[in-house]
């Protein structure tokens, strides 16, 4: 199609539109601005084949295409080059014009057959274009053109070739003139196979040393005019907007209705989306808008994220009635873009949406990532308890879901990209990134599904959620970005409550009392007073015969829930309840009083949530449908329960019935799944009060962001067993959710038991408990523990409120292995390395020291927690790094503190909690005058325990009666209160 268009390019920092004369005819079209790909396309865009390094960086007219000799691009051909005519037109410089008997620009084929090679001429010099082939009689001397004077290394040129078919013509341009043609050629290039962009006849043998700028294709043989107008300018092809940073860029196509998002700066190329467009299924049919007739601009959305440049590309309404405004918005100072989509109803007639694409590549654009298949890893968060998880990417023809964050990292170089939701408000929200037969990326598709349908009367507008792109250094940090984008987009604040105390389940189940309760409570009080526990939660079993949906206490708490409360208080305690009011148990009187207030099937009969209960007296439950009057005033009214009984700590379980979308709710317009879900919990939630902690159990992972202080992120831990496969699958589910611990909400770690189970199991949990952050929560039957049993406990507590990173969460399949707490106080700073080896075989696990950003050259001292034992120093330099490799045996666990190493004495370790100085040394000092290091300890009062001191060279205790190991010295204390000074005097020996 020739038709004259402009291109118009606006950047983030607010430069001047820049209008550029446009070309007919033309195929294909790559500036190399901004990514190693064509702007335009009349076929394919994106590179088949990236050989070598091949980067962008400064050339003739914006950005250029550096080769270095050893790299080259192939694009496919096909409808990008003409069937009988064309022109192939480039700025080229020159930097090891010959370096090589043979230098080749640019070729539509690496043989004889379609030939067109644009080469360095041996021995001369000369630039040479050989068209046409197979070769002649007097080999390629008849369809070779030269250059006038020989290519200068470090002088830009312009050189266009072109061929015409039906007259045998071809001719060489140089700056714009005619240097050579020849006429009545028998074979011309019909059917190439390829474009080859710095290389061509041999490909690597001979590769181009230089830069290539403004590559262009077009369907017909072109003259010296039309030549000289494309030299002055570039050729446009349609309206652009360009929205950029440093990292990424947003290029939108107002005649297309397209846009494509790419990383650019040191990453450019390196991931590339699309083209790519939105659209919507109204009425049962798919609606798509064929170009933007307005590009208008917007106040940035999120303050938190800072500047931005905020545009909104407008089509009108089709034939769906519905018209578009599709924003994209890219941060100023992150590598980070927004997207998402409004529709308005301008019809006169209720439409229904059942779903918003906000960006789809299949089958419009695709999608590359400069980076061999094998090593790219990708994480999916399936915004559920179970199934999220790190997968090698390039697993042929796949289609990799997700429902929250989607991070592809690059395991070969220090990149990663992000392709995730940030708000969950109303849709059911999927992210699609798709493989082709050879496991490469094919695609990206972005949905917003409204189950049941979004109803939007006329002059009705809606918005889809919100959808980020992001650019990154590696997973781990894109993944922690993608948390603080949504808190940024949704205006959260991290969790008011981090509660801890005592759990029922595990320890007692249904037998649990308020006798129970009150003994454990009892020994709680006495031995770990002022290690931060301050609620007793009783878990399933304190409601009317154990059912659901009457939340009255039954006859194992004689006493009632507020006297309880009353007790719980006398010794330091506030009273925690369990229930799980979205079910509705057959036996409850709420069934039989209301069964209007029920979720319905299409049949009318109740929606079943259980068909039969778990525990005891079983039965069937049913989903309470929040969105009917009966079923709201439910909700709220047993939250207001809860708060009259004393509660300050609700754990709501069994949520996810809520979010069927193959149900009948009372209020016909509200869209199915989230929104019924959300109206639920924040019903409960208004009953509770503001002052109660809410613990979402079995919930919606994403949805529930903000609206809960901790959330239960995976399956049951379960009683100590032995279950190590189980225990594998919960550990990776924990990790999964660790960069949202302490943003969305705490993350529960589940509960701390270690009265069963063998000693490696019990060591496994507490560092589990340790490094996880979240509340600590102990959970076993306190009155039948042995003293070492009950010692290990209060090595957990206090929890310390910071999570751990799994350093190999992208890269150890199954489970992360190496968890790293960095540890902060305010005499030292030291990391927490946990080394889990949940496996049935021993192992040696590597432990990259790089990724502790440990102070390069500076050695640094490993002190095993559980063997208490001193292991030797470690340190990374600046070219080599270091890998430890550590042996773990089977099912076991390695806890180890690592800190720099001090030329004076130096506190290495405790054995009274995990962090090994991070809750109970509030202060450690050094006295270079009197040579004594001293500090204070907290723990309960009756604990004891032990510091270890590293002692260097050229010190010794002045003390002959401490106990040293090796150069390690053992400062033992006793807790008569719950603050003791200690103190340790030295001599030098030198």
């Amino acid at each position: 199609m020739r038709t004259g268009f402009v291109i118009l390019v606006l950047g983030l920092a607010g430069s001047l539109p820049m209008r550029v004369m446009a070309t007919e005819g033309v195929l294909f079209r790559a500036s190399f601005d901004h990514w190693p790909m064509a702007d335009h396309a009349a076929g394919n865009r994106m590179p088949i084949k990236r050989v070598g390094m091949p980067r962008l960086e400064s050339g003739r007219s914006g950005n250029a295409l550096r080769l270095d000799g050893s790299s080259y691009l192939e694009f496919p051909a096909g409808k990008n080059v003409g069937k009988r005519a064309g022109t192939v037109c480039l700025w080229f410089r020159p930097d090891a014009w010959g370096d090589k008997t043979y230098d080749n620009i640019f070729g539509l084929s690496d043989g004889n057959v379609n030939a067109l090679h644009l080469e360095r001429s041996h021995p001369n010099g000369l630039l040479r274009l050989i068209v046409g082939g197979p070769d002649t009689a007097d080999g390629a001397k008849t369809r070779s053109l030269f250059s006038k004077e020989p290519l200068q290394n470090g002088i830009w040129i312009h050189i266009a070739a072109a061929w015409d078919a039906d007259t045998g013509a071809a001719e060489l341009f140089i700056d714009g003139k005619s240097v050579s043609r020849v006429e009545q050629l028998k074979s011309l290039p019909s059917s190439p196979p390829s474009m080859l962009v710095g290389c061509g006849f041999g490909r690597l043998a001979r590769t181009v040393t230089g830069l290539i700028d403004e590559l262009t294709v077009l369907d017909h043989a072109t003259s010296e005019a039309e030549l000289q107008k494309l030299m002055l300018g570039a050729a446009g092809i349609h309206d652009r907007t360009s929205l950029r940073n440093a990292e990424l860029c947003v290029m939108g196509d107002a005649d297309a209705g397209t846009v494509i998002i790419g990383s650019v700066g040191e990453q450019a190329g390196s991931f590339i989306l699309g083209p790519g467009m939105p659209a919507a299924s109204i009425d049962g049919g798919k609606v798509t808008w064929p170009g933007f007739a307005e590009i208008a601009q917007a106040d940035p959305l999120a303050a938190r994220l800072g500047e931005a440049n905020h545009r909104v590309f407008i089509a009108p309404s089709g034939e769906a009635g519905v018209s578009l405004r599709y924003h994209v918005q890219v941060q100023a100072k992150h590598p980070l873009a927004l997207l998402w989509v409004e529709l308005c109803n301008t019809s006169d007639k209720r439409v229904s949406v059942s779903s918003i694409s906000v960006l789809d590549t299949v089958g419009v654009g695709g999608m590359l990532i400069d980076a061999p298949s094998a090593d790219l890893r990708v994480f999916l968060d399936t915004g559920r308890l179970t199934g999220s998880g790190t997968h090698e990417f390039g697993r042929p023809d796949t289609r990799h879901m997700a429902s929250g964050a989607a991070v592809i990292q690059d395991l070969a170089r220090p990149r990663a990209a992000s392709f995730s939701f940030v708000t969950f408000r109303t849709a059911e929200v999927s992210t699609c990134l798709s493989t082709d037969s050879v496991g490469a990326a094919s695609g990206l598709q972005v949905q917003c599904d409204y189950p049941g349908g979004y109803g939007l009367a006329p002059g009705q507008t809606m918005t889809s959620e919100i959808f980020a792109i992001g650019f990154y250094p590696d997973g781990h940090t894109a993944l922690e970005q993608w948390a603080d984008t949504v808190m940024a987009v949704n205006a959260l604040q991290p969790p008011k409550f981090r509660p801890s105390g005592y759990n029922s389940w595990y320890a007692y189940r249904l037998e649990i009392s308020e006798e129970l309760l009150l003994e454990n409570a009892r020994i709680m009080r006495r031995r770990w007073g002022a290690l931060g526990l301050d609620v007793m939660q009783i878990d399933h079993g304190w409601q009317d015969r154990d059912i659901v949906g009457n939340w009255v206490p039954n006859k194992r708490f004689p006493h009632g829930l507020p006297w309880l409360s009353e007790q719980l208080g006398t010794l330091g305690f506030r009273l925690g309840l369990w229930l799980s009011v979205a079910n509705i148990s057959e036996f409850a009187p709420f069934f039989k009083k209301h069964p209007e207030a029920l979720m319905q099937n299409p049949d009318g009969s109740p929606v079943v949530s259980a068909k039969r209960w778990t525990w005891k007296p079983h039965g069937r439950t049913f989903s309470l449908d929040p969105t009917h009057p009966a079923g709201a005033a439910f909700y709220e009214d047993t939250g207001r329960a809860l708060r009259s009984y004393g509660c300050v700590y609700a754990k709501n379980d069994f949520q996810s019935n809520l979010l069927r979308t193959n149900v009948v709710v009372h209020d016909t317009e509200t869209v199915r799944g989230v929104p019924v879900y959300r109206r639920g919990m924040d019903l409960l939630r208004k009953g509770m009060g503001s002052e109660m902690a809410y613990h979402a159990c079995n919930g919606a992972l994403n949805v529930i962001a903000g609206a809960c202080d901790v959330a239960w992120t995976h399956r049951d831990i379960g009683n100590p067993r032995g279950d190590w496969a189980s225990l594998r699958l919960f550990v990776n589910e924990l990790c999964c959710r660790y960069h949202v611990s302490g943003k969305f909400y705490w993350s529960d770690p589940d509960y701390l038991q270690v009265g069963q189970g063998s000693l490696n199991e019990k060591q496994v949990r507490m560092a589990i408990s340790a490094l996880a952050g979240g509340p600590t929560f102990i959970c076993d039957r306190l009155p039948e523990l042995g003293e070492d049993t009950l010692a290990l406990i209060s090595k957990c507590l206090p929890g310390y409120g910071k999570v751990a990173r799994p350093l190999d969460l992208f890269t150890h399949p199954g489970y992360p292995q190496v968890w790293d707490l960095p540890v902060e106080t305010a005499w030292g700073a030291w990391h927490v390395v946990g080394v889990f080896n949940l496996d049935e075989q021993a192992q040696r696990i590597c432990l990259d020291l790089q990724q502790l950003e440990l102070e390069t050259g500076r050695p640094h001292a490993v002190y095993d927690f559980f063997e208490q034992r001193f292991l030797g120093t470690c340190s990374t330099a600046d070219e080599l790094g270091m890998l430890l490799r550590i042996p773990v045996p089977a099912m076991h666990v390695r806890l180890l503190r690592i800190a720099p190493m001090q030329s004076r004495p130096f506190v290495v370790s405790t054995d009274l909690h995990l962090t090994q100085g991070g809750v109970e040394l509030p202060a450690v000092s050094w006295d270079e005058r009197s040579l004594v290091l001293s500090g204070t300890a907290t723990r309960s009062p009756g604990l004891a325990g032990n510091l270890y001191v590293y002692v260097p060279q050229g010190f010794e205790p002045a003390e002959t009666s401490v106990s040293m190991q090796g150069q390690v010295a053992t400062v033992p204390i006793q807790f008569e209160s719950a603050e003791e000074e200690w103190s340790l005097h030295f001599k030098r020996t030198e």
